[in-house]
């Protein structure tokens, strides 16, 4: 209750009622008030406690008899919301709901949603985010449609999202320099044919008599790259300064130099990666120099320690001293001075010209299993890069392993592994297993962990040998550039090991990964890694043809290779060809190898592109021309109505057409059935006029006949 009033700190101090159970606990509450303000008595039973509820009843609706004024009823024991309501009209407030309001839409909130809840999301961190879930279940809009477009109305314009005063850039590698060579000059001298000092000469002087370089870029040198013929038959040739992960192609002898060079405006030395390209019929050459300084460097390595938290008794001695702590568990990075002694510390017996045996210390590093860099009470382990003389790196890995620290033996700039060790990797075989096969086995140089996984480090020469003590059921890869590639169709029951067993056959060592996209009806495609490239792309097999390709990486160059221009900042930020608002994606496009399956469209033409303009043009001067009245005027209805008596219009032709079918079909029926009716009359007409004619010939023969009986005949003789 304190919390909801507004105080930060409450005394609770309960007073006993002493009455039962009842339903008037409005007046019991009025009582307990007026017993703590004014010290009046309580009731004492529940008698007395109904008579104060009465009097306080008679005299409320005497007053309201007798007032001319409204009260406005209040409500007593549902505690209070002040804190509740001043945090939840604050929060409204940013979202758009006025001040003179936002108290007002907090109490309604409250009383709507409920006060438990309310809090509940005011102590989360999207507070807006609860609220309106809050808000949508009880159908309660806490902002307005209207205050929601005042709003948005007045943050147009605005910033989205959360200002930064500092832009961080994220680590990575540098970018490739672009110098421009207008701007550079050679040092006398450096490039000669024959000892013959050549000078630099400008792009104006290219002849067939001329000797010396000129310095282009890729776009000035394309048209001798394209051309492929020497100019001239003196020595000349091209100095091209471009990005190192670019090639040029052609057909001219070609080397990669770095050119001593300086800068005309402040006159500092640059060295610069270029590409010599000899376009004369005399070899240039750069000029090394007669006195050389000679510089005594030992053969250096670089190891990578990585000290393992659970493995490890006290992690905070690690985090308060790392680098001491490191090389506690390593003597050998500690120098003795002290002659004949036999203490695992370096002694420098090789008489190196160095004093201490770390060299370099850098990278340290707190981070978790991932390598993500992390505060060192939540890292996993602790790594650290040590440069330190060839002499200690076999002594250092042989401690590999022990009180939780581990090495792997890395070139001299640390981004590589040495090529001259293996590991090899024992899946779940636990630690004392692996120190077992460790102190058993001379060939195993020392221990190596990345993450959870734990494996025998040993020499490439050995490293078959081990492989197959330790794992003979699974296939070994010697040393070298291993490459990935896409082998079947396999039938889809085929495992690692028959796919092995397979490419045994056929004399190629490979390692089958994972299954790739499989082939519907054929069988799965593989991937597979080998070192060697296989003796045939197609394989004969029972199950028929195996393709053997290589798998397509993209960009396989080794961005730790590039080499980039040595000057000062300054000076580079001079030199440079204006590449810092370069689009990287121009240069390292991941889609560029794209190939569409169908032809791409031709571009428009200059009649087309102009057409077009005039078009868009003239839609947008339509768009902000006024529309006409009747447009603007005329109702939905109207045109709703209009479309039903166009409807109605169409149906009466349909029928017309269909009565005026009809109609012309009967005429056609009638005049048939009278056709039909005439010759039937004419037919039974001559049929009428033959039976007449023939009972008119009867009849007369009749007559004759008896006519002939009737007549006298005449007497014959002898009668």
């Amino acid at each position: 209750m304190g919390l909801h009033l507004g105080f930060e700190e409450v005394v609770i101090h309960k007073i006993p009622h002493g009455l039962p159970s009842h339903d008037m606990c409005g007046a019991h509450a009025l009582a307990f008030l007026a017993h703590v303000l004014l010290q009046a008595e309580l009731p004492a039973d529940l008698v007395e406690l109904d008579a104060m509820r009465v009097n306080m009843r008679a005299s409320f609706v005497q007053a309201m008899h007798e007032g001319t004024t409204c009260f406005c009823p209040s409500v007593w024991g549902s505690g209070g919301t002040g804190a509740l309501v001043k945090s939840l009209s604050a929060e409204l407030c940013l979202h758009g709901v006025p001040e003179n309001l936002s108290e007002q839409r907090a109490s309604q909130a409250i009383k709507a949603i409920g006060s438990e809840q309310l809090q509940h999301a005011l102590q989360q961190k999207q507070v807006w985010r609860h609220l309106k879930a809050l808000a949508s279940n009880v159908s309660f809009k806490l902002v307005l449609p209207a205050e929601l477009d005042a709003c948005i109305a007045q943050n147009k314009g605005k910033t989205v999202g959360k200002k930064s005063g500092k832009v961080h850039k994220t680590p990575g590698f540098p970018l490739p320099v672009e110098l421009d060579p207008s701007r550079l000059v050679v040092l006398e001298g450096t490039f000669r044919c024959q000892q013959q000092v050549l000078p630099q000469l400008t792009m104006q002087q290219i002849g067939p008599l001329s000797s010396g370089v000129v310095l282009m870029t890729p776009q000035e040198a394309e048209p001798y790259l394209k051309a492929g013929v020497l100019v001239s038959q003196e020595p000349l040739a091209l100095v091209v300064f471009h990005r190192a992960d670019f090639t040029l192609q052609s057909m001219l002898a070609q080397s990669r130099v770095t050119v001593p060079c300086r800068c005309l405006i402040d006159n500092e030395p640059v060295l610069a990666e270029a590409t010599l390209i000899q376009i004369g019929a005399k070899t240039v050459e750069k000029f090394v120099g007669n006195d050389l300084v000679s510089l005594d460097s030992p053969d250096v390595p670089t190891i990578r320690v990585s000290v393992f938290r659970h493995e490890i008794e006290d992690w905070d001695m690690l985090v308060k001293a790392p680098v001491r702590y490191v090389v506690a568990l390593f003597p050998e990075l500690k120098r003795c001075m002290t002659t004949g002694c036999t203490c695992n510390a370096w002694h420098n017996t090789e008489e190196l010209p160095i004093r201490e045996p770390i060299l370099d210390l850098w990278k340290r590093q707190f981070v978790r299993f991932g390598f993500k860099p992390v505060e060192a009470a939540k890292a996993d382990l602790f790594c650290v890069s040590i440069r330190l003389p060839a002499c200690l790196l076999e002594r250092i890995l042989n401690r590999s392993g022990s009180a939780g620290a581990y090495v792997e033996p890395r070139s001299a700039d640390g981004q590589r592994v040495l090529q001259e060790y293996m590991v090899i990797w024992t899946g779940k075989m636990p630690l004392q297993d692996l120190a077992h096969l460790k102190q058993t086995n001379p060939a195993v140089v020392g221990l190596a962990r990345v993450s959870d996984r734990r494996g025998l480090r040993v020499s490439a020469e050995q490293a078959q040998e081990v492989h197959k003590a330790v794992r003979p059921d699974s296939l070994f890869l010697p040393p070298g550039a291993r490459t990935n590639y896409i082998v079947g169709p396999f039938p889809f029951g085929l495992d690692r090991q028959g796919i092995s067993r397979a490419m045994k056959h056929v004399q190629w060592q490979c390692k089958p990964l994972q299954p790739a996209t499989p082939q519907p009806g054929r069988g799965a495609m593989w991937v597979v890694q080998a070192v060697e490239e296989p003796p045939n792309s197609i394989v004969h097999t029972s199950h028929g043809e195996i393709l053997i390709t290589k798998q397509k990486n993209g960009d396989t160059i080794d961005r730790h290779d590039i080499p980039h221009p040595i000057a000062s900042a300054s000076t580079l930020a001079l030199c440079g060809g204006g590449t810092k608002d370069e689009d990287p994606w121009t240069k390292h496009d991941p889609w560029g190898k794209f190939h569409p399956v169908t032809a791409p469209r031709p571009g428009p033409t200059a009649a087309e592109s102009v057409q077009q303009i005039e078009s868009r043009i003239q839609a947008s001067i339509m768009a902000k021309l006024p529309q006409p009245m009747e447009q603007d005027d005329v109702p939905d209805r109207l045109g709703l109505l209009e479309d039903q008596v166009q409807q109605l219009m169409q149906k009466q032709v349909h029928i017309d057409g269909q009565v005026q079918e009809l109609s012309q079909q009967q005429v056609q029926s009638t005049a048939s059935l009278q056709s039909q009716i005439s010759v039937q009359s004419h037919q039974l007409q001559g049929q009428i006029e033959s039976q007449n004619q023939s009972i008119q010939a009867m009849f007369e023969n009749q007559l004759n006949h008896i006519r002939g009986l009737l007549a006298k005949r005449p007497r014959e003789d002898g009668e």
